[in-house]
């Protein structure tokens, strides 16, 4: 946690805190994880929400934490509405109320994976490129990372220049993340974001 300025002002530190006990008191402070290789770990939930909502630019976006929120609160309703005997919430020996469940979280963020995609799609006007979205996602298997060379077959695209500008515009929206910046385009290695990947668990 931050340490506090005795000579600045702590105003920011004083609403992440804030935001964080709200947050814990919420949700489970440990979640099911599983790495590019399937195995699974448990998870710091802050660490969960640092990496698992990041775009291949290194930020997210307030509509898809919006839209993850929205699944997580439908799913604890469904959940609720099918344990009426579960409805009362009890303080845990947190302190914490813990309404959203891991399964609620995993099952969640398992619905937002699979839309991604045609969110992805909606923010692209151009027909081939829409297509081009819809076969990375249909063809990536357990994969996270891909030379250009492998792309550009996957796609079906003929002309470098097509492919290199799809996969700039790609790098932007942060679909993709280039590892490589510096190599000629022909030469660069690009990675999925944790978000885009493929899902190992049964609940997520």
């Amino acid at each position: 946690m931050q340490s506090i300025d005795p000579y600045t002002s702590h105003e920011v530190w004083t609403f992440d805190r804030v935001s964080r006990d709200i947050i814990a008191s919420l949700m489970p402070t440990q979640l099911h994880h599983y790495t590019e290789r399937g195995k699974e770990e448990t998870c710091d939930l802050w660490k969960y929400l640092e990496t698992h909502f990041a775009l291949g630019t290194g930020e997210t976006t307030p509509r898809i934490i919006l839209r993850f929120l929205g699944l997580l609160t439908d799913s604890a309703a469904e959940y609720y509405r099918q344990n009426p005997d579960h409805a009362t919430l009890q303080k845990n020996e947190e302190g914490h109320y813990a309404a959203f469940k891991v399964e609620h979280i995993l099952t969640a963020y398992s619905e937002l994976q699979s839309r991604m995609p045609n969110v992805f799609k909606s923010w692209v006007m151009n027909e081939d490129w829409q297509k081009y979205i819809s076969i990375l996602f249909s063809s990536k298997g357990k994969k996270d990372t891909f030379s250009f060379r492998v792309l550009k077959n996957m796609l079906s695209i003929d002309e470098a220049d097509e492919a290199y500008a799809f996969l700039a515009y790609m790098t932007h929206l942060g679909a993709l993340s280039c590892k490589d910046p510096g190599k000629k385009p022909e030469q660069r290695t690009y990675q999925l974001p944790v978000l885009l990947r493929y899902n190992w668990s049964t609940l997520c």
